[in-house]
């Protein structure tokens, strides 16, 4: 049997969310490879190998060469040999999977075709499997560009249409989808992973690393695209309210709701005087609106803007910070949650039904239609140090419960059933 994967999401050098699920997904699933089948991942194009002399597996690789890994695309699969293989598609200018997978899947088709992202082929095999990250955009629409959300309901009809199988990351997922109408039986829930090695071996190259552009500093992370969909502009507003909250005269602390004797403890010693938002991500729709409201704010000097960071950058950021921030309207899953729990950073959140279900009782979960209820949540987490350490136990305990390893096996559950 020949399974082909769509892998052009895993090689892109500038990797998000949906990306670095395609690339440890597909490094997890060569590793379980049941017997008798072979794979042939389709891209666009390969770029150099970034490692001389890269190892099979993931796990060990890691443990002796975390960097390389990290920034590279190849590294930790087979190459043309065993029972994977590259198949290189070429293609000039835009709709490649549209146009050049699609004559692929008419000249020379695999008994299955397995799509990390929606946007399934014009042509394809009758046993066509694709995950759906999100469908957010039927809820929100007004929160995407016009082009991109009507080609993510082109995506989303065509994956409820031909589809034999659509894989979820979540229960709040499934339940969009299923209400978006999927047919019965279609629509099957395979959470994210996490990959403690990774989280693990880092730890001593991040807290050692000097290169860090907010050194001795205190500061929130945020990690994703810089747009409305994500909240960020809630998020500044936010954080100007949590700034002001130690300025006893300032209107914005009595909006926060705090107590006279918090506010005299803050004074102009204030912890959240110092205290910095990193934003690392890039640009998205309504990013216009979050730069202007960093200025309108006076917030320069409070927030730092670093734009797309690298896997290993982002790990160094997360593990110098004093908790991630993640106040979306809406996630599918929301994996940067369960990457800082893994490695012990506390997580304030939106609440909404995903974020939940990944969450659960190890993270601070605050409104994100109300910027009062996320400064009173950083507010809440920065100022309790046992509250910190329940969120850090809690979450490390949560976050063993996934692992990329796991999502594979029942990802190949779905591609060849037993």
């Amino acid at each position: 049997m020949i399974l082909g994967i769509d892998a052009s999401r895993a090689i892109k050098k500038e990797k998000t969310g949906v990306e670095w699920y395609s690339f440890f997904l597909l490094r997890a699933m060569e590793k379980l490879t049941p017997p008798g089948w072979k794979v042939r991942c389709y891209v666009p194009s390969l770029p150099p190998t970034p490692h001389p002399n890269p190892l099979p597996h993931g796990e060990r690789e890691i443990k002796e060469s975390p960097p390389p890994l990290m920034g590279g695309v190849r590294g930790g699969w087979h190459h043309d040999e065993g029972n994977w293989e590259w198949k290189i598609l070429k293609w000039i200018g835009r709709g490649w999977t549209q146009g050049r997978l699609s004559l692929e899947m008419m000249k020379s088709p695999p008994d299955v075709l397995f799509v990390p992202s929606h946007t399934i082929p014009l042509i394809h095999p009758e046993r066509t499997i694709t995950t759906v990250h999100d469908v957010v955009f039927l809820a929100h629409p007004e929160l995407y560009d016009p082009d991109d959300l009507a080609d993510q309901k082109r995506g989303l009809e065509f994956a409820l249409n031909f589809a034999k199988k659509i894989i979820v990351p979540s229960k709040a997922t499934r339940e969009d989808v299923v209400k978006a109408g999927a047919k019965e039986g279609q629509v099957v829930v395979v959470p994210h992973g996490v990959d403690m090695a990774i989280s693990n071996s880092l730890v001593a190259i991040s807290k050692s690393n000097s290169q860090l552009p907010i050194a001795n500093s205190k500061y929130i992370l945020f990690i994703g695209r810089i747009e409305k969909k994500k909240n960020v502009l809630g998020l500044i507003h936010a954080f100007r309210r949590l700034i002001d909250s130690r300025d006893a005269n300032n209107e914005s602390s009595a909006n926060l709701r705090i107590s006279n004797s918090q506010i005299r403890k803050f004074g102009s010693d204030s912890q959240f005087a110092p205290l910095k938002l990193v934003l690392a991500g890039s640009l998205g729709y309504g990013s216009e609106d979050i730069l202007q409201a960093i200025k309108t704010f006076k917030l320069e000097n409070h927030v730092v803007h670093l734009g797309w960071v690298d896997r290993a950058s982002y790990h160094a950021l997360l593990m110098s910070a004093s908790a991630l921030i993640l106040p979306s309207f809406g996630e599918g899953f929301g994996l940067p949650v369960l990457e800082a729990m893994a490695v012990g950073i506390p997580v304030i959140a939106s609440d909404i039904s995903a974020l939940r279900e990944v969450g659960g009782n190890a993270v601070q979960f605050v409104n994100p239609y109300d910027s009062q209820s996320i400064a009173q949540g950083i507010q809440t987490v920065l100022q309790n140090e046992m509250l910190q350490s329940e969120m850090i136990k809690k979450g490390k305990e949560r976050a063993r419960e996934y692992s990329w390893d796991k999502t594979a096996r029942e990802t190949w559950n779905v591609i060849c059933p037993r």
